[in-house]
């Protein structure tokens, strides 16, 4: 029997697939796109793991992950959560 070892997202990682799912361009991320990374990371429940994370990470409580302000601190939330590769 083989076993699979899981790898889990790096920071680098994250930070990539973030910023790809800034649709339209505008340097932050919306509630819709989150929901988007949540559900390319494989998350059971997106749309509360979205919630979660702009509450945790928006700094403002404008409804937006600033890119350039909130980016950083949006990724350590996802990496506390451990979602592993697919």
């Amino acid at each position: 029997m083989v076993l699979y070892k899981s790898s889990f997202y790096t920071e680098e990682q994250l930070m990539k697939l973030f910023k790809s799912h800034d649709k339209n361009r505008d340097g932050q991320l919306s509630k819709n796109e989150l929901i988007g990374v949540f559900k390319e990371l494989g998350s059971r429940w997106p749309t509360i793991r979205a919630s979660l994370a702009m509450m945790y990470a928006d700094g403002n409580r404008d409804g937006f992950i600033s890119l350039k302000e909130d980016l950083n601190k949006l990724v350590k939330y996802v990496l506390e959560l451990g979602f592993t590769l697919r």
